[in-house]
């Protein structure tokens, strides 16, 4: 039988794969779609009777040095911003105040028991004020985190059951899944905003007709494309095996699974966070997936894009990892 470390240590293994597709798949999209566009549209001196594949690709090196050279400053510049300030962005987002020592000393306190028991730095503790069942966390690193309660499910759980959703937020803090869902989250809303910004700028650089506004008009197109498309397939499948290894981390702390069984089961009955609506990008930090579920024909493919992994699931590897029948 499986234990929890093998658990925590495969996920590991398979996210560290899942993160490397982000600069890989960037770059293969960006020298496919420069290879389109030259191929339609002629490679620099070039008549269209003279295309071909050997001279698209004898072109090509030279647009892609400098598009994806572009793509990635813009995009390490906003990674840094992101990485030392994005929480106060995250926190702001969803309306989240900062816990009273007085009125919530309670859940701070319970806050704090588990981080000792988990041997990370005591993160700060914020509050959304909606009867909604769901939590988070954010922040760079265990020494600037934040775990983040809705007052449903303070009020609604109990001890044993919040202690299991503590030790999951503070197992992503542990793993530094809250950096990394910080920097994806606030990476992807990137691509789209300076897609969309250098695609303008090329437009009023009268498109093609000069290699600047050529080179601004191909590395926008890429990088909305990206943003909208592919990153965020990347996005749920790294999502996905954070959970899984969160939870895995939370039994490991409480030493208790059950409690994280029960509280998953209350959570999946009311997750949903108004203010979260018109925020999908961010809601792959929760506990649970504070969206609404629209009712469309894609509803029976749900279990496919959503951001968390089936609740049944999650519930199943829980049990086994207590040495309870999967039946």
């Amino acid at each position: 039988m499986k234990t929890t470390y093998d658990f925590i240590d495969s996920n590991k293994r398979k996210t560290i794969f899942l993160i490397a597709l982000f600069p890989l798949s960037l770059a293969v999209m960006t020298y496919a779609s420069l290879f389109v566009f030259l191929y339609i549209n002629g490679s620099t001196g070039q008549s269209q009777n003279q295309i071909s594949v050997v001279s698209v690709l004898q072109n090509i090196n030279i647009y892609f040095l400098y598009i994806f050279a572009v793509i990635i400053v813009l995009s390490s510049i906003w990674t840094l911003i992101s990485f030392y300030s994005g929480h106060n962005f995250i926190l702001s987002l969803v309306n989240s105040r900062q816990a009273d020592q007085t009125t919530d000393k309670e859940i701070i306190r319970l806050v704090e028991n588990i981080a000792i028991t988990a041997g990370l730095p005591m993160p700060q503790v914020y509050i959304m004020d909606t009867p909604a069942l769901n939590a988070f966390a954010t922040g760079r690193n265990p020494e600037n985190a934040y775990v983040v309660l809705t007052t449903g499910i303070i009020e609604k759980l109990e001890k044993s059951e919040l202690e299991g959703v503590i030790a999951h937020e503070m197992s992503h803090i542990g793993n530094s899944d809250t950096k990394l869902m910080m920097i994806i989250i606030l990476v992807i809303g990137f691509f789209t905003l300076a897609g969309s910004l250098l695609m303008r700028v090329s437009v009023r650089g009268r498109g093609g007709k000069n290699k600047g506004a050529l080179i601004f008009l191909i590395a926008g197109l890429i990088l909305y494309i990206y943003g909208t498309l592919i990153a965020p397939i990347i996005r749920l499948a790294v999502s996905r095996r954070r959970e899984y290894q969160a939870d895995a981390g939370a039994a490991l702390i409480t030493r208790n699974p059950q409690g994280l069984i029960s509280a998953l089961k209350k959570i999946s009955s009311n997750p949903r966070v108004e203010s979260f609506d018109g925020k999908e990008i961010m809601s792959a930090m929760c506990i649970e997936s504070p969206l609404k579920e629209g009712i469309n024909i894609f509803d029976s493919l749900h279990g496919l894009f959503s951001t968390h992994p089936p609740v049944a699931d999650r519930i199943k590897a829980l049990e086994q990892m207590d040495g309870i029948s999967a039946d």
